[in-house]
């Protein structure tokens, strides 16, 4: 069964809604992520991938280890580990993040409609300083919404 985004939010979200602080980042607003998490991280800070319809893929290890480095070039006393460290090391053997975006099984879904450009657009490092923060889950109609607001960086 192919899994949509929805369905990977419902089944990260809820996970996440203890932590401190839940943030979404990626590369285009990596450096105002990185400092946010940085800034309001006491010990350790988690970098969690959706996947492509629920399946870890190539676009997300490339950010992963994009925003992985950038954290640790801020907070040199992180240690990476488990999958992060794969992450770093990808991101610093191709540091171009559109190749693997390019070649992932999101990239290739995203050529197939005619939406190549997109690719251009995720890859447009730090264009935005915008950094959505996860807020209290509210229940409505049966579910939980998420509600996510954009956070000052600063």
């Amino acid at each position: 069964r192919s899994r949509g985004l929805g369905d990977v939010y419902k089944r990260q979200l809820p996970h996440l809604a203890g932590a401190r602080v839940v943030a979404l980042a990626s590369l285009v607003n990596a450096d105002a992520a990185v400092r946010l998490a940085t800034g309001r991280a006491e010990a350790r800070i988690d970098l969690v991938c959706s996947g492509f319809r629920g399946e870890p893929d190539l676009d997300d290890l490339a950010t992963a280890g994009f925003l992985a480095d950038r954290l640790l070039r801020l907070r040199p006393d992180l240690v990476p580990a488990g999958a992060a460290r794969l992450a770093l090391d990808l991101a610093r053997a191709e540091p171009d993040p559109l190749r693997p975006l390019w070649s992932s099984r999101a990239g290739r879904y995203l050529r197939r409609l005619g939406l190549e450009r997109d690719l251009g657009i995720a890859a447009d490092i730090d264009r935005s300083t915008v950094v959505p923060v996860l807020g209290a889950p509210e229940p409505r109609h049966g579910g939980v919404l998420f509600p996510f607001a954009p956070a000052d960086a600063g």
